[in-house]
Protein backbone atom coordinates (compact mmCIF):
# COMPACT_ATOMS: atom_id res chain seq x y z
CA UNK A 1 0.00 0.00 0.00
CA UNK A 2 1.34 3.47 -0.78
CA UNK A 3 2.29 5.54 2.23
CA UNK A 4 -0.17 8.28 1.34
CA UNK A 5 -3.26 7.63 -0.74
CA UNK A 6 -4.70 10.21 -3.13
CA UNK A 7 -7.07 12.43 -1.13
CA UNK A 8 -5.84 11.02 2.21
CA UNK A 9 -4.32 14.30 3.38
CA UNK A 10 -7.45 16.28 2.55
CA UNK A 11 -9.72 13.71 4.24
CA UNK A 12 -7.50 13.66 7.35
CA UNK A 13 -7.41 17.48 7.45
CA UNK A 14 -11.21 17.66 7.02
CA UNK A 15 -11.72 15.17 9.86
CA UNK A 16 -9.36 17.16 12.09
CA UNK A 17 -11.11 20.44 11.25
CA UNK A 18 -14.53 18.85 11.81
CA UNK A 19 -13.57 17.64 15.30
CA UNK A 20 -11.96 21.05 15.93
CA UNK A 21 -10.52 21.07 19.47
CA UNK A 22 -11.64 17.52 20.35
CA UNK A 23 -8.12 16.10 20.53
CA UNK A 24 -9.37 12.86 22.08
CA UNK A 25 -11.51 12.11 19.00
CA UNK A 26 -8.75 13.14 16.62
CA UNK A 27 -6.14 10.98 18.38
CA UNK A 28 -8.56 8.04 18.56
CA UNK A 29 -9.26 8.33 14.84
CA UNK A 30 -5.59 8.54 13.91
CA UNK A 31 -4.83 5.50 16.07
CA UNK A 32 -7.66 3.52 14.44
CA UNK A 33 -6.35 4.56 11.03
CA UNK A 34 -2.85 3.42 11.92
CA UNK A 35 -4.14 -0.02 12.95
CA UNK A 36 -6.31 -0.18 9.82
CA UNK A 37 -3.25 0.40 7.64
CA UNK A 38 -1.40 -2.30 9.58
CA UNK A 39 -4.22 -4.85 9.25
CA UNK A 40 -4.70 -3.92 5.60
CA UNK A 41 -1.33 -5.49 4.84
CA UNK A 42 -2.85 -8.91 5.64
CA UNK A 43 -5.60 -8.42 3.05
CA UNK A 44 -4.09 -7.76 -0.39
CA UNK A 45 -7.53 -7.82 -2.04
CA UNK A 46 -8.97 -5.07 0.14
CA UNK A 47 -9.43 -1.57 -1.24
CA UNK A 48 -6.97 0.70 0.63
CA UNK A 49 -8.96 3.87 -0.11
CA UNK A 50 -12.12 2.44 1.42
CA UNK A 51 -10.26 1.16 4.49
CA UNK A 52 -8.24 4.31 5.16
CA UNK A 53 -11.07 6.76 4.46
CA UNK A 54 -13.55 4.72 6.53
CA UNK A 55 -11.05 4.59 9.40
CA UNK A 56 -10.52 8.34 9.19
CA UNK A 57 -14.27 9.00 9.16
CA UNK A 58 -15.73 6.14 11.21
CA UNK A 59 -16.63 8.37 14.19
CA UNK A 60 -17.50 11.50 12.22
CA UNK A 61 -21.14 11.13 13.29
CA UNK A 62 -20.35 11.72 16.97
CA UNK A 63 -20.46 15.50 16.83
CA UNK A 64 -23.75 15.81 14.90
CA UNK A 65 -25.27 13.03 17.05
CA UNK A 66 -24.45 14.98 20.20
CA UNK A 67 -25.77 18.20 18.68
CA UNK A 68 -29.02 16.73 17.30
CA UNK A 69 -29.78 13.95 19.80
CA UNK A 70 -27.87 14.96 22.92
CA UNK A 71 -25.91 11.72 22.87
CA UNK A 72 -23.19 9.97 20.91
CA UNK A 73 -24.90 6.60 21.25
CA UNK A 74 -23.82 4.22 18.47
CA UNK A 75 -27.15 4.27 16.63
CA UNK A 76 -27.05 8.06 16.39
CA UNK A 77 -23.40 8.05 15.27
CA UNK A 78 -24.34 5.58 12.55
CA UNK A 79 -27.33 7.70 11.53
CA UNK A 80 -25.53 11.05 11.43
CA UNK A 81 -22.12 9.98 10.14
CA UNK A 82 -22.77 8.98 6.51
CA UNK A 83 -23.93 12.41 5.24
CA UNK A 84 -20.87 14.08 6.78
CA UNK A 85 -18.55 11.39 5.41
CA UNK A 86 -20.07 11.72 1.93
CA UNK A 87 -19.63 15.49 1.96
CA UNK A 88 -15.99 15.26 3.08
CA UNK A 89 -15.17 12.61 0.48
CA UNK A 90 -16.96 14.49 -2.30
CA UNK A 91 -14.99 17.62 -1.42
CA UNK A 92 -11.80 15.53 -1.53
CA UNK A 93 -12.77 14.26 -5.01
CA UNK A 94 -13.02 10.61 -4.01
CA UNK A 95 -14.76 8.33 -6.48
CA UNK A 96 -18.47 7.51 -6.21
CA UNK A 97 -17.91 3.82 -5.41
CA UNK A 98 -15.45 4.70 -2.65
CA UNK A 99 -17.82 7.32 -1.19
CA UNK A 100 -20.69 4.82 -1.17
CA UNK A 101 -18.64 2.03 0.44
CA UNK A 102 -17.18 4.35 3.08
CA UNK A 103 -20.61 5.75 3.93
CA UNK A 104 -21.92 2.19 4.39
CA UNK A 105 -19.09 1.38 6.80
CA UNK A 106 -19.49 4.66 8.72
CA UNK A 107 -23.24 4.00 8.92
CA UNK A 108 -22.76 0.55 10.44
CA UNK A 109 -19.38 0.62 12.15
CA UNK A 110 -20.89 -0.50 15.47
CA UNK A 111 -23.14 -3.11 13.86
CA UNK A 112 -21.20 -6.08 12.48
CA UNK A 113 -22.97 -8.23 9.93
CA UNK A 114 -24.93 -5.48 8.19
CA UNK A 115 -21.99 -4.64 5.93
CA UNK A 116 -20.00 -7.79 5.31
CA UNK A 117 -16.90 -6.74 3.42
CA UNK A 118 -13.25 -7.22 4.20
CA UNK A 119 -12.91 -3.43 4.37
CA UNK A 120 -15.62 -3.27 7.06
CA UNK A 121 -13.97 -6.04 9.08
CA UNK A 122 -10.59 -4.28 8.97
CA UNK A 123 -12.06 -0.98 10.20
CA UNK A 124 -14.21 -2.73 12.83
CA UNK A 125 -11.23 -4.62 14.24
CA UNK A 126 -9.04 -1.51 14.15
CA UNK A 127 -11.61 0.40 16.19
CA UNK A 128 -11.74 -2.46 18.70
CA UNK A 129 -7.96 -2.50 19.01
CA UNK A 130 -8.27 1.02 20.40
CA UNK A 131 -11.56 0.59 22.28
CA UNK A 132 -11.03 -2.78 23.99
CA UNK A 133 -9.54 -1.33 27.21
CA UNK A 134 -12.33 1.26 27.41
CA UNK A 135 -15.14 -1.28 27.01
CA UNK A 136 -13.75 -4.15 29.10
CA UNK A 137 -12.00 -3.89 32.45
CA UNK A 138 -8.88 -5.63 31.20
CA UNK A 139 -7.19 -5.57 34.60
CA UNK A 140 -9.89 -7.82 36.04
CA UNK A 141 -9.74 -10.36 33.21
CA UNK A 142 -7.68 -13.54 33.34
CA UNK A 143 -5.78 -14.45 30.21
CA UNK A 144 -8.38 -17.12 29.47
CA UNK A 145 -11.24 -14.64 29.84
CA UNK A 146 -9.47 -12.02 27.76
CA UNK A 147 -8.69 -14.56 25.04
CA UNK A 148 -12.38 -15.50 24.94
CA UNK A 149 -13.39 -11.82 24.68
CA UNK A 150 -10.91 -11.17 21.87
CA UNK A 151 -12.02 -14.29 19.99
CA UNK A 152 -15.66 -13.17 20.24
CA UNK A 153 -15.22 -9.47 19.47
CA UNK A 154 -12.76 -9.42 16.59
CA UNK A 155 -13.84 -10.36 13.07
CA UNK A 156 -10.48 -11.15 11.47
CA UNK A 157 -7.64 -13.44 12.41
CA UNK A 158 -5.06 -10.64 11.98
CA UNK A 159 -7.19 -8.46 14.28
CA UNK A 160 -7.35 -11.20 16.90
CA UNK A 161 -3.63 -11.84 16.61
CA UNK A 162 -2.82 -8.15 17.03
CA UNK A 163 -5.19 -7.80 20.00
CA UNK A 164 -3.63 -10.80 21.73
CA UNK A 165 -0.14 -9.41 21.10
CA UNK A 166 -1.20 -6.07 22.57
CA UNK A 167 -3.24 -7.18 25.55
CA UNK A 168 -2.16 -10.68 26.59
CA UNK A 169 1.65 -10.59 27.04
CA UNK A 170 1.52 -9.20 30.56
CA UNK A 171 -1.07 -11.76 31.69
CA UNK A 172 -0.18 -14.62 33.98
CA UNK A 173 -2.18 -17.72 34.53
CA UNK A 174 -5.62 -18.74 33.41
CA UNK A 175 -7.55 -18.40 36.63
Amino acid sequence: MPRELPCETSVREAMTAFFDQDTHRIEHTLQVTSYAKELLESFPGANPEIVVFAALLHDIGIKPAEEKHGTSAPRFQEMEGPPVAKAILAEAAAGHAVISAVADIVGHHHTPGVVDTVEFRIVYDSDWLVNLPDVYDLASQTSTELTRIIDQVFLTNPGRTRAKAMYLPSRKGTS
